[in-house]
């Protein structure tokens, strides 16, 4: 009987022993998931981080696409001024060729007109040399 007691304790230490042993790896990977799960936290934190960065850049990126669209606008407004004032440049330039064309004409009327003028004084002063020339002859 003692020996059945001492078989019977035996098999109570081995089995002991089994579960000391399935405890002791239930411990290390209890260990390895406590480990692993502070990574993945760790990860998580990170990503969160990440995210975070990520929602900055985008309203960053939103922001400066808004004053990028503003400055395009403002562009084009400046561009069509720009070609408003071009055209009236162009048209200017056009009254001032109209006007040196005219002024060039007039120039030439004028110079047309003097000379015509001067014929008449001269053929005037010639007139009346001879009208005096006839009345000094009548004279004498």
């Amino acid at each position: 009987e003692l020996e059945a007691i001492r078989a019977e304790l035996e098999g109570e230490r081995t089995e002991r022993a089994m579960l000391t042993a399935q405890i002791d790896r239930l411990a290390v990977e209890r260990a390895e998931a406590l480990e692993r799960l502070t990574r993945l936290e760790e990860t998580a934190g990170e990503a969160n981080a990440l995210r975070e960065r990520l929602r900055a850049s985008e309203a960053a990126a939103g922001d400066q696409k808004t004053r990028l669209e503003t400055s395009e606008r403002g562009l084009i407004a400046a561009e069509k001024e720009a070609e408003g004032w071009r055209e009236r440049a162009v048209a200017a330039e056009a009254r001032l060729i109209s006007l040196e064309e005219d002024q060039h004409r007039l120039m030439a009327d004028a110079r047309s007109e003097r000379e015509r003028l001067t014929r008449e004084v001269e053929r005037a002063k010639v007139s009346r040399e001879e009208h005096r020339e006839g009345h000094a002859l009548e004279s004498a």
